[in-house]
């Protein structure tokens, strides 16, 4: 799978799902919200809470094409203040790239502000290349 990222975009190729059993979570703190936007086009949210606090999401899209290869877009990660350094957006974005694994897709890409190095840090370091500035 093709992993892009952008203001740099990345690009994620070869896409290796993560073994759940070396991914540290509880997946009960794990859960998925799925909406489709249009034919083939869905808005996948997975959130991670710790009883009634939330302390961090992803959010993608999946275009489920036809003609063309499956492709997700990371729309965002975001992760409470307080529980920042924790490790808790490399296990979102894992959950993510292992459902986008499930759901057979080919290429993912991200769009990251170039000045942002800790989400920069976080997608290299999980297979993503830059394709180049947007």
């Amino acid at each position: 799978m093709k992993r892009f990222l952008s203001i740099f975009l990345l690009v994620l190729c070869d896409m290796q799902a993560a073994d759940p059993m070396e991914v540290d979570w509880e997946r009960p703190l794990l859960q998925v919200n799925r909406v489709e936007l249009a034919s083939g086009y869905f808005l996948y949210t997975i959130s991670m809470q710790e009883g009634q606090r939330e302390l961090g999401k992803v959010q993608f899209k999946f275009y489920d094409a036809i003609k063309q290869p499956k492709s997700s877009e990371i729309d965002y990660i975001i992760i409470s203040e307080h529980v920042r350094n924790e490790g808790k957006g490399e296990v979102l974005l894992k959950a993510a790239l292992d459902m986008m694994k499930n759901l057979h897709c080919s290429v993912v890409k991200a769009n990251i502000d170039s000045n942002n190095m800790y989400s920069l840090h976080l997608f290299e370091k999980n297979g993503f290349r830059k394709d180049g500035p947007v």
